[in-house]
Order: structure tokens, then C-alpha cells, then sequence
């Protein structure tokens, strides 16, 4: 038996990351075949990183405190860009 949403469309994959401080927006695309052509879509996930008194290990949240606004804010931007940069690249090429 054959994955029809396997067959039909890439895995997401990672693309690019920015940061601003303990901040990160990390940008994923995954390809779907729509009408016989491939279409890419793009996700973003904020989350902000940080050590637990006592431990070495770090964790994330999507939890913010009214200073990391302004750095969801700068990353959320920095994503943006760089997602509409890249349709208009793939527009340009079509």
C-alpha cells in the first residue's frame, strides 16, 4: 500500500534559523503537488531558550515576558522577509 500524502508531498524540512538573543524563529518548508505542479509552503516556529536554575540542559517555550517582545517581533520580521524574498525568487525564475 502506497502513502498517498507521502507520495504527494515532501517531508518539512528545516531552512533557516534567526535569532535575537535567547529568540529563534525557525523557518520550515515542506512541497505539495497541487494540480500537477509543486507548490512550496512555509511554516515558522518562535520559541525562546533558556536554563532552569541548577541545570545544564536547555529548554524552550513559547512563553514571552515583555522584554522578548521586541525580539519575537525582530525574528517574526526577519522570517518574513526572508519567506517573501524567496517566493518572489521562485516568481522571478517561473
Amino acid at each position: 500500500m502506497v502513502d498517498k500524502k507521502a507520495s504527494n508531498e515532501e517531508q518539512s524540512k528545516h531552512v533557516k534559523t534567526f535569532r535575537a538573543g535567547q529568540v529563534s524563529g525557525a523557518i520550515f518548508s515542506r512541497v505539495k503537488e497541487i494540480n500537477k505542479q509543486k507548490v512550496t509552503f512555509y511554516n515558522v516556529k518562535i520559541a525562546k531558550s533558556y536554563k532552569k536554575e541548577g541545570d545544564d540542559e536547555w529548554s524552550s517555550t513559547d512563553n514571552y515576558n515583555r522584554e522578548d517582545l521586541i525580539k519575537v517581533l525582530i525574528v517574526a520580521n526577519k522570517c518574513a522577509e526572508y519567506i517573501y524574498l524567496k517566493e518572489m525568487d521562485s516568481e522571478d525564475e517561473e
